[in-house]
């Protein structure tokens, strides 16, 4: 793209791989970027893009757009040719299509959260280690968690845990 002009009116071109920007008159063009520089720079705002129309961008073909209106379901977008599919987190078993890979890539980039991510400070859970251990911890007031057992008292985060049931404060 050789002839643009932001609004603000001011050219943005590149030439030679090299970005340049004049001012709005269309006089002293200074280099900005060049190579590497300039592939950086497209995607940096073309991320900066992705979060504001939040979607999150799997590859230069496809872009996931979260549901705004139904838990679990996400669009898969190929921006070039507007074709769209949508798809649930938890129907994807037995799907391999095109259209799946980048579904299951935004869910393994998005994990589902889990009911201890949402613990208030104080609260008291017992959390299932991958191991299948089970341990009281206590949430803490930086968002950590501290384990409580005989031997003292430990810090950690959750992503060991597989399964977790609060313990108190009871009936809340």
């Amino acid at each position: 793209m050789n002839d643009f002009r932001s609004s603000t009116g001011i050219p943005v071109w590149i030439f030679d791989g090299i970005l340049r920007v004049a001012n709005s008159d269309s006089t002293y063009p200074a280099s900005v970027a060049a190579g590497d520089h300039t592939n950086a720079i497209r995607e940096f705002f073309l991320a900066e893009r992705d979060e504001t129309l939040g979607r999150w961008r799997y590859d230069e073909w496809a872009v996931v757009y979260p549901s705004q209106h139904a838990e679990g379901y996400v669009s898969v977008v190929r921006e070039k040719f507007g074709q769209s599919t949508t798809v649930h987190r938890d129907r994807m078993d037995g799907v391999h299509d095109d259209w799946a890979v980048p579904a299951r890539a935004y869910f393994a980039a998005h994990p589902e959260p889990k009911p201890w991510d949402d613990a208030a400070i104080g609260d008291i859970w017992v959390l299932t280690g991958a191991g299948g251990l089970e341990q009281p911890w206590r949430k803490t007031s930086d968002g950590r968690w501290l384990a409580i057992t005989s031997r003292g008292i430990y810090r950690n985060g959750t992503d060991f845990v597989t399964a977790g049931r609060r313990i108190w404060p009871e009936g809340v």
